[in-house]
């Protein structure tokens, strides 16, 4: 088995590797199983064959129990930022046997590598504020069936909740922040909390959240790693949202497709203090590889 402390090393130890595009230096089961975004590739393909270097440390999440670990972090590919989640699982020798990395490459919007998993999101959270396992292990839950059900109030979260996605501050933002797509037509998004956001009725063209697994629980920082596909069948064009009206939506989604989402939560006495996720758009349907 190894220790917190071995598996933060192994953190290290594979995001050297990529940045030098050298996977053979790292401890590799055999049978080592590789994906990124949810394609099954070699070792030496897609980011491992074009990254050119590695940005500073970010977000590190840590569970022993299973022996996983992961990151989020910004690398370089061919000078060009890409936003990477890592999942990484060892076998009882130690050696990584599981490979799950998301790579979300630049896109002309939800995309800004700056602010990409900002260390100060996430902190140290008291002994007695943590979440135990089997409640870390529902909180994403929560958080997806009330994306489904247009109801924020079932989930468990803090009205200054801050969420992160691709970079991009989607909730709670200023107005000199990122404007959210509907903000032309006076319906700004990313100025609400998680709550009211979810509870106004705009993701009524996401009405399915399928293939969830959680992923990972750091226990010692409270935090929870989930992967999911959200399913936009893009047979709406406009929704009714709640106390405003008809709000015209994004080109995106009224059209067929699937967001494949690393999502991570951390929770405080009870409620969800802090969102981040990465998000690629796939082809509608698609599987996660998993």
């Amino acid at each position: 088995m190894q220790t917190r402390e071995q598996l933060d090393k192994l953190l290290d130890l594979y995001a050297s590797a990529l940045a030098a595009r050298k996977a053979e230096t790292l401890p590799l089961a055999p049978n080592v199983r590789f994906t990124e975004n949810a394609q099954e590739i070699a070792l030496d393909e897609g980011l491992w064959a074009a990254c050119t270097g590695a940005g500073a440390d970010q977000i590190r999440f840590i569970d022993p129990k299973t022996q996983q670990a992961g990151f989020m972090r910004v690398f370089a590919e061919h000078g060009e930022p890409v936003q990477v989640t890592v999942r990484l699982k060892t076998d009882k020798n130690g050696r990584i046997a599981e490979i799950e990395q998301f790579a979300v490459r630049k896109r002309p919007s939800l995309f800004n590598p700056d602010n990409f998993a900002p260390p100060a999101l996430f902190h140290d959270i008291a002994p007695a504020a943590r979440a135990p396992r089997p409640e870390l292990e529902q909180t994403p839950h929560h958080y997806f069936n009330g994306i489904e059900r247009d109801d924020g109030s079932i989930i468990p979260v803090r009205d200054d909740c801050i969420r992160i996605e691709n970079g991009v501050q989607t909730v709670l933002a200023r107005e000199s922040d990122f404007a959210s797509s509907t903000a032309s037509q006076g319906f700004n998004l990313f100025k609400m909390g998680v709550a009211e956001q979810i509870g106004t009725g705009f993701f009524a063209f996401l009405p399915r959240i399928r293939d969830r697994r959680i992923q990972l629980i750091d226990e010692e920082r409270s935090m929870v790693l989930a992967v999911c596909v959200f399913d936009h069948p893009g047979r709406l064009t406009e929704v009714n949202v709640k106390g405003f009206g008809p709000v015209k939506l994004p080109p995106q989604f009224c059209t067929p497709l699937s967001g494949l989402v690393a999502e991570l939560f951390q929770v405080e006495s009870g409620r969800i203090r802090a969102i981040c996720a990465t998000i690629s758009m796939e082809p509608y349907g698609f599987k996660t590889g998993w």
